[in-house]
């Protein structure tokens, strides 16, 4: 029973025990001095003993319990240190997650708004190019035959795409307007005939056409709808001259051919 109740005192256990053991002391001294017999004396003795024995194992029990308790408290503390470091590092996580969004976001506005203005210029050069297009000459239209089916299908492409085909078509056409190139068609000449000549473009800025045997002959100009062919018959031996020199057939020679001036409307 005493032992039970020592261990119920919790906080102020040691120090009731403490008062215990002082006023047991002269109670001791007085059962003792009242005891009738040498054996009762025996018996107060064995008793104190044992009280004493009882509060000197209640005090190293709450000794250990005592140094549990800090070993305990000292986790605790320690531990909750860590949390908070935690929660700061997660905080500084979170900031910074925070920022690098925020900077992805604006970089995607930016984009979309690059892309934009982008598409509009894009819009136009097709347009320009797909004009352009209709005014080339047979042969270099069928040269640009899959960048411009490209061109017309680009619902699905990506401006990336889009600006490549448009560049593409560009740069080859400046390839040609920039050379002398010679190409054969099918001229008619009149209603019921028709005749095989040489076509010899100088760039896109004019061409001169024959026939094998020297006989027809004119020259064309690029327009908005088309090459405008104006037959000219009179021109025949130098449009056939220049024809050969380019073959490398003849020797390099001048060779006098009307050429308008751009801008000016004369030859």
């Amino acid at each position: 029973m005493k032992s039970i109740i020592f261990n119920n005192l919790g906080y102020y256990g040691p120090i009731i025990r403490c008062g215990i053991v002082i006023l047991l002391t002269p109670l001791l001294l007085m059962s003792v001095a009242n005891a009738s017999s040498p054996q009762d004396v025996r018996t107060i003795i064995q008793k104190w003993v044992e009280t004493e024995k009882l509060v000197s194992e209640e005090e190293q029990a709450w000794q250990e319990n005592e140094a549990a308790m800090q070993d305990l408290i000292m986790a605790l503390e320690k531990e909750e240190q860590i949390l908070k470091e935690k929660i700061e590092t997660a905080k500084n996580l979170t900031f910074q997650a925070d920022k690098e969004r925020s900077e992805l976001l604006k970089e995607r506005n930016e984009y979309q708004l690059s892309s934009t203005s982008l598409s509009g210029k894009i819009n136009d050069y097709e347009r320009q190019v797909a004009n352009l297009l209709r005014s080339l000459p047979p042969l270099l239209k069928q040269e640009l035959a899959d960048l411009s089916k490209n061109l017309i299908d680009n619902e699905n492409a990506s401006l990336s795409v889009r600006a490549r085909t448009v560049v593409s078509i560009i740069s080859q056409i400046e390839k040609f307007d920039n050379n002398i190139t010679l190409t054969k068609d099918v001229r008619e000449i009149s209603p019921d005939k028709e005749v095989e000549v040489d076509i010899l473009y100088i760039g896109l800025a004019e061409a001169f056409y024959v026939d094998r045997n020297t006989e027809f002959a004119g020259w064309g100009e690029i327009t908005p709808e088309g090459w405008d062919w104006q037959e000219n018959n009179e021109m025949a031996t130098e449009v056939r001259q220049a024809v050969e020199i380019y073959e490398s057939r003849i020797a390099p020679d001048l060779v006098e051919l009307p050429l308008k001036i751009m801008g000016m409307g004369s030859k």
